[in-house]
């Protein structure tokens, strides 16, 4: 009888201890959410103080001190009205990390605001060297200049935002990027 006793003794042991590591397992999950979700803010709060001070062609960079890099770069390329007069406002943002200085990846986006700063996409482009040069006459300029690439592209955003963009890189090739909400 004793042996049945123990034997559910440990059963409902296990069940316990299992339990316990799930609920652990899930509050590391959420709270490695939250680092995330933090960082994202953070980045977020940098590129609308870059759109408050309002000065076109001015480098901004900001640091994250700690273990591991943490920086961005970021710069108010200007604005342009759609057909509609609407206010597109456009910055260049990299954000560069990894754990050693000589090591570190850069990423980077061109994000479009409204007139008002809300955040309406991004366009993802990898590339430090990928990202547009100005805002001139309702379109954007990338101006390539460099080993790889010797292309000009302009981009109108006069009627809207275009789901995709091409731009030229050499005569035979380019990159095409999506216009993404999130």
């Amino acid at each position: 009888m004793k042996s049945l006793e123990q034997h559910l003794i440990i059963k409902t042991m296990k069940k316990y201890i299992i339990a316990i590591l799930v609920l652990i397992f899930l509050a590391s999950c959420n709270h490695q959410k939250s680092e995330n979700k933090a960082e994202a803010d953070y980045h977020e709060k940098c590129r609308r103080l870059v759109l408050s001070e309002n000065k076109i062609g001015q480098d901004y960079s900001f640091k994250i001190s700690g273990k591991i890099i943490d920086e961005i770069s970021i710069t108010y390329l200007g604005e342009t009205k759609t057909k509609q007069d609407k206010v597109l406002r456009f910055l260049n943002s990299t954000n560069f990390t990894g754990l050693y200085e000589d090591a570190r990846r850069a990423n980077s986006s061109i994000y479009i605001y409204d007139g008002t700063g809300h955040k309406l996409g991004s366009y993802y482009v990898g590339s430090l060297n990928s990202l547009p040069n100005k805002i001139e006459d309702g379109r954007l300029i990338f101006l390539y200049s460099n080993e790889t690439c010797n292309q000009t592209t302009s981009i109108s955003f006069t009627d809207s935002i275009p789901r995709q963009i091409f731009v030229s890189c050499t005569k035979n090739g380019g990159n095409l990027y999506t216009f993404q909400t999130k």
